[in-house]
């Protein structure tokens, strides 16, 4: 499963800002990539798997790295189990619970 990190990265950005700069908060981020303030606080919960698409994932990337000079890609997600750990590559066994739920919605 992929967690993004972006609560991290916005504290790091948060805390290192200079006297009388804005801070940067989620809703910020979402108005300006054009997303619902829920997009992201459903990528960043910890209660459930973010699901989003690519053209978020990219506008996201892109305004960290407008505004955040020190942004690097990786910085935004992290694997868990890690890459090295995970033996499969087939997604139905990386997610299992999310074919139960599918199987459960054709019927």
């Amino acid at each position: 499963m992929l967690r993004f990190r972006l609560k991290e990265i916005l504290s790091i950005y948060n805390e290192s800002r200079h006297v009388g700069s804005p801070r940067m908060t989620l809703a910020q981020i979402a108005l300006a990539i054009g997303v619902g303030p829920s997009t992201l606080s459903n990528l960043v919960s910890t209660e459930r798997e973010g699901v989003t698409n690519t053209a978020t994932l990219e506008a996201l990337a892109r305004f960290l790295k407008q505004n955040i000079r020190e942004f690097q890609l990786e910085q935004l997600f992290e694997f868990t189990p890690p890459l090295e750990a995970s033996c499969t590559t087939n997604v139905d066994e990386l997610y299992p619970h999310r074919t139960h739920r599918n199987a459960n919605r054709n019927r």
